[in-house]
């Protein structure tokens, strides 16, 4: 069986969380992960793409503490993810934008196509581990999607902000030749002549 809902209809500068609650004939019941979204201007003439891992990593903190038996059970990272989650309160600039938030992932090039953005913030992608799809944060590990980034800025001259956090290039030196990248090093480059200049 599949149910629907409406959220009543809510005014500009809100964030709205939801979640679904489900009881089946027998009386067992679950709640689903909890969503959200912004309420933003869809008639401003000024598009932003925020790319910001928090809201994902909030979600799910906000979906675990919900289920606080599972967390124990999974022994999930609770400490990391109440150090790494800080909320961004973007219904703040709501009443005057229309933006986008996505983290970093393949499908940014694809955002890029279909959307006619003027600005794109890179906002508080710290870390670039790549062991960890939930904490690489760097567009460089992504395919060629650093690469369409500049391009699209390039090409539609469109602009870029980019938060402290953003170019950060830790590296964990395990020894004198071996080192493991923490920070979203990609950002930043290796090598002098990786500075694209064109």
């Amino acid at each position: 069986m599949i149910n629907e809902a409406t959220i009543p209809k809510q005014g500009s500068d809100k964030i709205i969380f939801f979640y679904a609650n489900a009881t089946d004939y027998e009386g067992n019941s679950r709640k689903s992960p909890i969503g959200l979204y912004y309420i933003d201007n869809e008639n401003s003439l000024l598009k932003i793409l925020i790319i910001n891992p928090h809201v994902k990593i909030n979600l799910i903190k906000n979906t675990i503490n919900g289920y606080r038996y599972t967390v124990d059970e999974i022994e999930f990272p609770e400490k990391f993810l109440n150090k790494t989650s800080n909320f961004h309160y973007w219904n703040i600039i709501s009443n005057n934008y229309d933006f986008y938030i996505t983290e970093p992932n393949n499908e940014l090039s694809n955002i890029l196509n279909e959307s006619q953005l003027n600005v794109i913030l890179l906002s508080s992608l710290s870390l670039g581990y790549k062991e960890a799809e939930l904490l690489d944060w760097d567009i460089g590990d992504y395919n060629d999607q650093m690469k369409k980034l500049i391009e699209y800025v390039k090409n539609k001259h469109a602009g870029i902000i980019v938060t402290q956090g953003t170019l950060s290039d830790f590296v964990y030196w395990k020894n004198p030749d071996n080192t493991i990248k923490i920070g979203s090093k990609e950002h930043i480059g290796y090598k002098l002549e990786q500075i694209n200049m064109e």
